[in-house]
């Protein structure tokens, strides 16, 4: 089992990271103020509390394909080289997924990255 995590980790936590930084790009009038801790006040409260409600969820969408594919790869293997081998199994099939889903998450954030432009944003 510790295996496992040990495998799935690394996409998960890439999953993780690319909310914050995708929100930086999608939104980059909000990013500022919750870059500086020093900020304090209700309205910095707020938009904490929804980036990460916003990273709880992204996070959440984007592992539900991995667990329902491996769950499939757990039930499906596990007669065959039993329950170890079959976490395994599983573990490395929702890596693979999640890693994809954070490739293509980067290639489109790439995109609109380089699309962006700051000039424009600082405009009032």
């Amino acid at each position: 089992m510790a295996l496992g995590l040990a495998i799935l980790a690394p996409s998960f936590v890439i999953i993780q990271l690319l909310a914050p930084n995708a929100a930086a790009v999608i939104f980059p009038a909000w990013a500022q103020a919750t870059g500086n801790a020093a900020e304090r006040g209700i309205e910095v409260l707020g938009q904490r509390i929804i980036f990460s409600t916003g990273q709880l969820l992204v996070t959440a969408l984007a592992t539900v394909p991995a667990a329902v594919t491996g769950a499939v790869l757990f039930f499906l293997t596990q007669w065959l080289i039993g329950p170890a081998g079959a976490v395994l199994v599983a573990s490395i099939g929702m890596s693979l997924l999640l890693a994809a889903e954070a490739w293509w998450s980067i290639r489109w954030l790439g995109v609109r990255f380089e699309r962006f432009d700051l000039s424009a944003e600082l405009q009032p």
